[in-house]
C-alpha cells in the first residue's frame, strides 16, 4: 500500500515531491531532520512532497544535496521513462521447451522474442515429473524464483530441495533442470540472459 497520489498523470512538481520524500524514507530522515540539513522549513517541505508547492531552484539545490542527491536524479523518469512492457496475466506466449511433456508449461512472459534482447523471462508450471532427465543448457545466466509448490533441482552433479519463496542464480551452460516435482503445481519464474557463449 502507498501514500503517493492516484493521479497517475502526475505534474513535475509532484513527480519531484516524491522523489524527495521516498530518497529521504530510504536514508531514514526525517522531515525535520532533512529541514535541518537544507535549510528548507519543515512546512515548505512538507508541501514540497505532498506536491501543493513547486521548490524553487535554490531550494531544490539545498535539498538534493542534504539527501546526496544530484539535482539531475530527481527528475529521472519524468518523461524519459525508457522501455517498458506489460504483459497482462495469462497473455504470455505459452511455448514448448525441450524436454516438455502433458503438464508442463513454458509460458515467455514478453509478446515475442524480440521485445527485449538482454534477457528471456518464463513463467514456468510444472504439474508433473518429464520423463526426460534435466539436461537444459544455454549461453549466459539465469535467475530462478520459486513462486509456489516445492521441487528438487539438478544443476551439474547436485541436486537441490528449492521451496517456495526459494532463488537459484547460476551459469546455463551447465546442464541443469527440474529433477523431481515434491509438491505440486511447482511454479517458478525463469529468467535467462542472453550473453554469447565465448567459450569461456
Amino acid at each position: 500500500m502507498t501514500d503517493a497520489p492516484e493521479d497517475k498523470n502526475l505534474s513535475l512538481g509532484t513527480f519531484i515531491g516524491l522523489q524527495i520524500r521516498e530518497r529521504r524514507r530510504f536514508l531514514g530522515m526525517t522531515i525535520s531532520e532533512l529541514a535541518e540539513a537544507s535549510g528548507v522549513s519543515i512546512s515548505n517541505l512538507s508541501k514540497i512532497e505532498t506536491g501543493q508547492v513547486s521548490p524553487s531552484l535554490q531550494s531544490l539545490e539545498a535539498i538534493a544535496t542534504a539527501i546526496s542527491s544530484p539535482i539531475h536524479t530527481l527528475f529521472r523518469g519524468f518523461d524519459d521513462e525508457g522501455t517498458l512492457f506489460h504483459v497482462a496475466a495469462g497473455k504470455g506466449m505459452v511455448m514448448g521447451r525441450p524436454g516438455k511433456s502433458g503438464g508442463h508449461t513454458y509460458e515467455l512472459l514478453a509478446n515475442n522474442t524480440g521485445q527485449v534482447s538482454e534477457f528471456t523471462p518464463y513463467l514456468v508450471t510444472l504439474e508433473e515429473q518429464s520423463k526426460q532427465r534435466a539436461s537444459f543448457t544455454h549461453s549466459g545466466m539465469e535467475f530462478l524464483y520459486m513462486l509456489d509448490g516445492a521441487m528438487q533441482y539438478r544443476y551439474g552433479t547436485r541436486v537441490i530441495d528449492v521451496e517456495t519463496g526459494d532463488t537459484l542464480i547460476f551459469d546455463g551452460r551447465t546442464p541443469h533442470g527440474p529433477e523431481k516435482i515434491v509438491r505440486s503445481p511447482a511454479k517458478y519464474i525463469s529468467l535467462l540472459t542472453s550473453k554469447r557463449d565465448n567459450g569461456d
